[in-house]
């Protein structure tokens, strides 16, 4: 996962956690939008760097989703 900075044509900037994947049928990646996180000029009156606190979050969500993929791969390989 990543953060994706969308411009837009007020002048601002978007935030959003996204994920690529790839379509096993059609061969192509997609991007999915795993959670919206707002305008980046009003994100960074609550954090200091919000595109760098952001990209550990989404780090931390990949590393999550990893472990927890590798744990139903150990359970159903167990039985």
């Amino acid at each position: 996962m990543y953060i994706k900075k969308s411009p837009k044509q007020n002048g601002r900037t978007y935030l959003s956690i996204v994920e690529s994947r790839r379509d096993g049928k059609s061969k192509h990646s997609k991007t999915i939008t795993i959670q919206k996180l707002g305008y980046l000029d009003e994100l960074a009156k609550d954090y200091p760097d919000p595109i760098g606190h952001f990209s550990k979050v989404a780090e931390q969500m990949t590393k999550a989703k990893r472990d927890e993929r590798a744990f139903w791969t150990l359970t159903v390989d167990a039985t």
